[in-house]
């Protein structure tokens, strides 16, 4: 087992998924500790179990029930991680694992560094479609300036692998400033802008992932804006904490 990095698979009721992408990891071989964080319903939860179990022997596997929000319940998570770096991997994605070794390679030999991640491939079998869902390198040595270059050129970086001190506070900042259920788009803005903010990104040319298009995608299924009427209270909110950061 490689103890650098711990892979992280939010989901609920998507027992499907689950099975899909530990049989993959299975066959790739994956050595790094693997932790499924259930939010399911209890039939759902009693499946996803069964399917952690079976594949206990071959993989680093830990089962979690949390039936917090997203953010929260990855929160608390990272808080309980003990290798230094971390990754968030969708429950219906891919991650590739020979470009994950080569992130934590270029994290371990470059300290001022917190993140490292590459394109990832988009596929929606529906209509035979696929597209590249582009990443730019933040390498600025001014935290300001890293911010407003990544603010300019935003791409997401919920799933880059990372050191996992700056993804715990990374995503406390978005959980003390934020209500997923209320705008979801504010709780992954400052994830990631705090992201930069903290330290380089380096995009590296290999495919890191892919990702599955299927009409059940939390982008398609959880609005961008949940209440209109908390819109304007949730925007001071996200205001205040970017210009917490940036005074700190």
């Amino acid at each position: 087992i490689d103890q650098r990095l711990t892979i992280l698979i939010p989901t609920r009721n998507r027992g499907e998924f689950v099975h899909r992408l530990l049989h993959y990891f299975d066959q790739k071989c994956v050595p790094w500790p693997i932790v499924i964080l259930d939010s399911s319903d209890p039939d759902f939860a009693a499946r996803n179990k069964e399917t952690v179990d079976s594949f206990e022997s071959s993989l680093a596997l830990q089962y979690v029930h949390d039936g917090d929000g997203l953010y929260q319940k990855v929160h608390r998570m990272l808080s309980q991680v003990e290798t230094p770096y971390s990754v968030m991997c969708g429950d219906d994605d891919f991650l590739i694992p020979e470009t994950l070794m080569q992130c934590l390679d270029f994290l371990d030999a470059h300290p001022d560094f917190v993140s490292c991640l590459g394109p990832s491939a988009i596929i929606d079998p529906s209509r035979a479609a696929r597209w590249i869902e582009p990443a730019w390198p933040v390498n600025f040595a001014d935290p300001v300036r890293r911010g407003v270059f990544h603010t300019q050129h935003w791409f997401p970086t919920f799933y880059a692998l990372g050191r996992t001190q700056t993804l715990s506070r990374c995503f406390g900042v978005a959980v003390a400033n934020s209500d997923f259920n209320k705008c979801r788009i504010f709780p992954e803005l400052l994830q990631s802008w705090v992201f930069a903010l903290d330290g380089s990104i380096q995009v590296l040319p290999e495919l890191y992932g892919v990702r599955q298009w299927h009409g059940e995608n939390e982008g398609l299924t959880v609005q961008r804006i949940g209440d209109p009427k908390t819109y304007a209270a949730e925007y001071q909110r996200f205001i205040g904490a970017i210009a917490g950061e940036m005074v700190e």
